[in-house]
């Protein structure tokens, strides 16, 4: 099935005029979130923020089957701040050799 990803700005609306193909609404969801975090990592780097942006998921006739917000993707700070971060030993051992 064909899935249109329209993207929701804060003062207007791009429609995707080509779509893409999708076995499921899942699979285009996915679709929906990688774009979303990618276009979020290019405007942080720019410095805006545009997490009150969405993505809405249309089928071939239009209807909107699934709205994402673009602040959904995202996963609340206290989860990622516990999960070690690569350098996590080095700076373990750093401050027991202190």
């Amino acid at each position: 099935m064909r899935y249109f990803l329209h993207l929701i700005q804060t003062y207007e609306t791009v429609r995707d005029p080509e779509g893409s193909v999708h076995p499921n609404l899942a699979d285009a969801r996915g679709e929906a979130v990688d774009a979303a975090r990618q276009m979020m990592s290019g405007a942080v780097r720019g410095g805006w923020d545009i997490s009150d942006w969405a993505i809405e998921i249309a089928d071939e006739h239009g209807v909107i089957l699934d709205r994402l917000p673009f602040s959904s993707t995202l996963r609340p700070a206290e989860r990622a701040a516990s999960s070690p971060s690569p350098d996590a030993d080095r700076e373990v051992a750093a401050e027991t050799n202190r």
